[in-house]
């Protein structure tokens, strides 16, 4: 699947009223390395609030800094 695709999915499931935001993560992971730059942006917040995944900021930043990079910023 397409990393615009993964993104959509993960969105959809992350809004869902009973997010799986686990399996939320997984997608956005999917589609980031595939290099969706929304989606990179996406793995840097889940990891920044721990939703999804073990909360981690010092990979959130990594991955924030790769999205600055694109020019993807909240």
């Amino acid at each position: 699947m397409k990393g615009d695709k993964l993104y959509k999915l993960a969105l959809k499931m992350a809004l869902k009223e009973n997010a799986d935001l686990k399996e939320a993560f997984y997608n956005y992971m999917k589609s980031a390395l595939s290099g969706y730059k929304q989606s990179i942006y996406e793995v840097g917040r889940l990891y920044y609030y721990g939703s999804g995944i073990i909360k981690d900021k010092q990979l959130a930043k990594v991955w924030l800094d790769v999205a600055a990079f694109y020019g993807i910023i909240a």
